[in-house]
């Protein structure tokens, strides 16, 4: 089973800077160093189930076949935008996924996405929890979607119009379904893990892309 130590708890912050910290991402320890700022995307598969029809079905745990799961994450650190890291069971195996998303996650200050709070971070744990992790040291988490909705009333809150609005990004479109993507590369094919790759790492891109946006005009 995997374990990693957990490191010893970072500098401590002053009395100010731990007051100024709930609403600014980019303060600086007391020693004077940046803090790191970490933009996060996992991509999942879905649960295989046995199922009697294709509509309003209820199903109960016997008939999971196979749980969902993470499959792939990408992360990219802000000011290193050309050096974005990614793993995938599909290229790197289960184990070492994991090893690397919980050390980044315990490397970072600040950890951004796009409704990370409700769905990366919480199956990211999840999946810590499955084989025997504790969780990184403690991280400040902004996610940008609960902050568009409590600070702004666009058109749609999708990140794809979001990054179209403030700097001309876009998401990527990998030419087939989901599930097709999924089949193939549980199948191997060199094409559709190369497109999982283009796609997540797009999807840390652009939500970093907002937060510096938002942060220069002052909303963060």
């Amino acid at each position: 089973m995997l374990r990693i130590t957990r490191k010893p708890s970072r500098e401590p912050f002053t009395q100010e800077t731990k007051k100024l910290s709930l609403g600014v991402a980019d303060l600086v320890y007391e020693g004077g160093s940046s803090r790191r700022v970490l933009s996060i995307d996992i991509e999942r598969k879905p649960m295989l189930v046995e199922s009697w029809g294709l509509f309003d079905q209820n199903h109960s745990i016997g008939q999971i076949r196979e749980p969902s799961g993470m499959i792939s994450y990408a992360a990219v650190w802000e000011g290193e935008e050309s050096n974005p890291f990614f793993r995938s069971i599909y290229h790197d195996g289960k184990e070492r996924m994991l090893r690397g998303v919980w050390t980044l996650l315990d490397d970072a200050d600040v950890v951004i996405g796009w409704n990370s709070k409700a769905f990366d971070i919480k199956h990211i744990n999840t999946e810590f929890s499955l084989i025997g992790l504790g969780e990184p040291s403690p991280y400040k988490q902004i996610d940008l979607l609960q902050v568009c909705r409590r600070k702004f009333k666009h058109d749609s809150n999708k990140l794809d119009w979001i990054s179209q609005r403030y700097f001309k990004g876009k998401k990527l479109d990998y030419g087939q379904s989901h599930s097709d993507l999924l089949r193939g590369c549980e199948a191997g094919d060199m094409e559709a893990m190369r497109a999982l790759k283009e796609y997540n790492i797009q999807d840390v891109l652009l939500p970093l892309g907002i937060y510096k946006e938002w942060k220069e005009m002052g909303w963060l």
